[in-house]
């Protein structure tokens, strides 16, 4: 949804739609995964052929969330390229209430009033069990706002729900310096021991094959777009400078250690003006 789903968007919304509706097919799956995690609603998979969950980590399948919400950025971009609404209000509608109700049952509230995430694992595969993922937070954020604007009148969700889910959306915690202009991967990350990732051997690469995960987990190296992957997804909300900061102190903690990595920053350096480094 946020990697092939876009391309295909724009170049053959047949194909789109088709990943669209294997989403709802294996609806009941995602139900039965939230279940399994003591939550309510729909949990989509980490890694999956047929709905199920496949990815065999506990620390991935049971703390990662990005499936789940990226299902609801998916449902958004799709209508919002295709217009087709008639799909939204109807299968989508039952999809995104799901969701809804799996991230407002997985979310909890802290001491001082605010909603949000905790124990999680966000985009950045090298930090587990934080707490307030800024990824995690802004897209569970959307989410409800999304439900927000579809759902009223379609039957998929009660009055309370939908007053339950606008309170979540209006006190969730992002982790956010207005000085700065840069927001924090997750509480307490500005302060974790740094590490200077260009110090590291080359021999010691890929990180996983050689060190364990104790070692790896315990700094402030990130392994792919955490923070810069939700900038990107919702590009038009933040300024350049915002970008620009975030780019500036994220990237350069970043080994890359994804597939997925570099063709986040590759966009977000073109905006910047940096072809160079883009390419």
């Amino acid at each position: 949804e946020t990697y092939c789903l876009p391309f295909y968007l724009f170049s053959n919304p047949a194909a789109a739609r088709a990943l669209i509706d294997f989403r709802y097919k294996t609806l009941p799956q995602a139900m039965a995964r939230a279940k399994d995690l003591d939550c309510a609603g729909a949990c989509y998979p980490v890694a999956t052929s047929d709905g199920t969950e496949s990815c065999t980590l506990w620390q991935h399948a049971s703390l990662q969330f990005q499936p789940t919400t990226a299902v609801a950025y998916g449902l958004w971009h799709y209508v919002h390229v295709t217009g087709d609404t008639a799909f939204l209000r109807a299968e989508g509608a039952e999809m995104l209430a799901q969701i809804c109700r799996f991230l407002a049952s997985r979310g909890q509230w802290s001491a001082n009033g605010k909603f949000g995430y905790y124990a999680v694992m966000g985009p950045d595969e090298f930090q587990m069990m934080v707490n307030n993922n800024a990824y995690t937070n802004t897209m569970a954020k959307r989410t409800f706002e999304f439900a927000l604007e579809l759902l009223p009148g379609t039957g998929q969700a009660t009055q309370a729900e939908l007053d339950e889910w606008r309170r979540m959306a209006a006190e969730m915690f992002i982790p956010y310096d207005a000085e700065t202009g840069l927001f924090e991967q997750h509480e307490g990350f500005f302060n974790l021991p740094h590490i200077d990732i260009d110090a590291i051997p080359v021999e010691d690469f890929p990180l996983y094959h050689h060190l364990s995960y104790d070692r790896i987990y315990r700094n402030d190296m990130i392994k792919q777009p955490d923070v810069l992957m939700f900038m990107l997804l919702h590009n038009q909300s933040f300024t350049l400078d915002e970008k620009r900061a975030n780019y500036d102190y994220y990237e350069p903690r970043c080994i890359h250690e994804s597939s997925l990595s570099p063709s986040v920053h590759s966009i977000l350096a073109a905006e910047l003006g940096r072809g160079a480094e883009a390419f």
